[in-house]
Formats: C-alpha cells, structure tokens, sequence
C-alpha cells in the first residue's frame, strides 16, 4: 500500500505519460513470472506503477478542465439538473450540468442560488462558471467548478427526478432552521455537513484546534458508533446489533452525501466488523492499510487531502504507536477499581498528548497553527 501512494504521488508531481507507464508495468509483470528470486521487489515495483496509473486514468481533463486553460471563466445559457443541497443558508447546491451553449454536458458543479431550488428539478438559467477553489478542511466535499446563476432561472417543464435522500435532508435542515433558529448554523454543520456555519466560527475553532466540531469528521462517526453500540448491544446480539449500526450508519452517510470524511470511518468500521463476523485477524496496520488502498483506489485525489491525512495519522498513533502497558502496578495501588480508573486516566492522557504532537506538523503546515486539544 505504501509502494502504491508513493506512485500516486510520484505521477501527480512528475505527470509520466499513461502509455510509457502501462509498458512498464506489463514489462514488470513478465519480469515477475520469470524471476522468482526478484519477485517481492518486481511485486512492490509494480504497486508503485500502478498507483501512478490510477492517478493519470483519474485525472483526464473534462470539457471544463480544458476550456479553463485557455478562459477565466464562462458565461453561457445552460440546462442542470439540481442533484443535492449542500448549504441551505448560503444557497449553495450540487448540480449535474446538461447542456452549456447548447453542447450536451454530463458534469457535476457547485451552483450558488439566492434563490431556493429544489433538489431533482430542471432548471435553465445564464450561468457564469469559474474554475473551482476548495477551503482544504471545511469544504468536505469534491472540489468542483463553481457556478453562479446570473439571470433568467427558470424551471424546466418536465417531471423532476427524485432524490428521496436529497429531500429528506432538505426537510431536516428547515427543520432545524425552524426550531433552533440563530443557532441552527452550528447544528447543520455538525449533523449535517452544512457549510454555511465556517466563517462564522471558523477563526476561532482554528486558534483553538478544534475546527473539525464544524464538519462532520471522522470523529464523530467513530463517537457514533460506540454509543450506538452501547446502545444495541441491549437490545440485541453482537451481531445483529453490528447489522442494524451498519444500516443506519449507511443512511447517515448519505445524508451527509458521502462526504469523504464519514465515508473514511464508515469503510474502517465496516471493514472491522466484516472481519470479526469471518474471524478474520485483522491488525490495526491491516486495518489501516486495507482502508487506505481502498479509499485511494477510488479516488486517488483524497491521498493529498488534509481530512484524510490528519484522520490516517490520528488512528494509526492510537492503533500503533501507544504503549500497551499499566503505568500503575499493583505493588504501588492495590485497590482494583482505583487503579483501573487511575490507568485508564493515564492512557487517555497519553493517547491525546500523542496524537496532538503527531498531527502538530500538519497542522502547522496547512493552517499555520497549532494546539494540543
């Protein structure tokens, strides 16, 4: 897995052509066949190849891409396809691009509306698109080209596809808008992936490192999952209990659109838990690993995403690199409840020392800051 990153980021600094690559990997293919002595170095050889092939077959420039390279930016009569509301405050929303200039398009853009549109509805408008820009951490979803509506939105008379998942997150974000009023910023970001909450806290979760509350993160899906568990594992047995978290996590996810970040988590709990219904050993490097090459594999452009670094970092310092030992022995505390509890303090302690100092670097180098909490 390691050999297979390093090709994905050797070919997104380096730009190899795709058909000299794909030559040298048949090359190493055969190579391997023949030489059984050399086949561990031909084999990681190979995995650096091939993630350097993933990354160019996932980076072919689209229609946008190249227009981009010569123009700043388009203003055309288009027709979209609203797909998902991503902020109800700042009218922001995905749409599928069909048509731009009347050239047939199938792309997939953020559109900021001061008007409300409704998800699975047609419309046709003048659009202006501009090449996309992505805040690193708060913007959890894809980078994409941004679009503004300009003039002339107006629906499309034909029946609206529907998105049963998009409307039902519509509904839960007027909700909270309804009952929680100026508060509901803070709620939608933290249930829902919402965006709109960001300037408003972000200075202030950045200077205090916990900019993570105002998406949903990593953490809070794993936090989920151990009270769910606590929870189920009453009402049920471990395994069917596993099933119906399973089945609510996935519903969860696709509230949140499948942002990247609970998409990481609910792949490494997934595969955890598939593991345990074989009896499957998995380690936490395994565990790691697998869910890396996974997730990579997919998309190769989340390797260079702070969310993922920072999540890969935090897991793998809990899952590796703590020491497994009682700092309080029984000679020195021999009380078993008092000594567990003063233990347990201890890790938790140790554990967050640990991981505030190995993400510390990161922090540093994308947000010029850091902090311990």
């Amino acid at each position: 897995v390691l050999a297979w990153c390093a090709g994905i980021g050797i070919a997104r600094f380096l730009d190899p052509p795709f058909r000299p690559l794909l030559g040298l990997g048949a090359l190493l293919l055969a190579a391997a066949v023949v030489l059984k002595n050399a086949r561990p170095v031909l084999a990681l050889l190979l995995c650096l190849v091939l993630g350097a092939l993933r990354w160019n077959a996932a980076n072919e420039p689209s229609a946008l891409d190249v227009v981009f390279r010569a123009k700043r930016h388009i203003q055309q009569d288009a027709e979209f396809t609203v797909t998902k509301l991503l902020s109800r405050e700042a009218g922001i929303y995905e749409i599928r691009l069909e048509e731009l200039a009347g050239v047939k398009l199938r792309e997939p853009l953020s559109l900021f509306s001061e008007e409300e549109l409704i998800p699975g509805q047609a419309y046709t408008a003048l659009l202006e698109v501009l090449p996309g820009k992505q805040d690193p951490i708060l913007d959890i979803f894809p980078a994409r080209h941004r679009a503004y509506v300009r003039q002339s939105l107006t629906p499309v008379d034909k029946p609206p596809r529907m998105f049963p998942v998009a409307l039902w997150r519509v509904r839960l974000l007027k909700n909270l808008d309804d009952k929680l009023g100026a508060d509901s910023e803070f709620a939608k970001a933290f249930l829902f992936s919402d965006t709109s909450a960001k300037g408003q806290y972000r200075d202030q979760l950045t200077r205090s490192g916990m900019i993570h509350l105002i998406v949903v993160s990593g953490l809070h899906i794993w936090f989920i999952y151990w009270v769910c568990m606590m929870l189920l594992n009453v009402l049920f047995p471990r395994p069917l209990a596993e099933a119906v978290f399973m089945l609510l996590i996935v519903l969860y996810a696709a509230l949140n659109h499948w942002s990247p970040p609970v998409l990481r988590s609910v792949l490494m709990i997934g595969l955890m838990i598939f593991a345990r219904w074989r009896s499957i050993p998995l380690s936490g490097a395994q565990l790691l690993a697998l869910s890396l090459l996974i997730i990579t594999a997919i998309s190769p452009a989340q390797l260079f995403d702070v969310g993922l670094q920072l999540s890969f970092l935090c897991v793998g310092v809990i899952m590796l690199g703590l020491p497994r030992r009682a700092w309080i022995k029984e000679r020195d505390l021999p009380s078993d409840i008092l000594r567990t509890r003063l233990n347990r303090g201890i890790d938790y302690l140790v554990m967050n020392t640990a991981v505030g100092l190995a993400v510390m670097p990161l922090t540093l180098y994308y947000f010029g800051t850091a902090s311990l909490n």
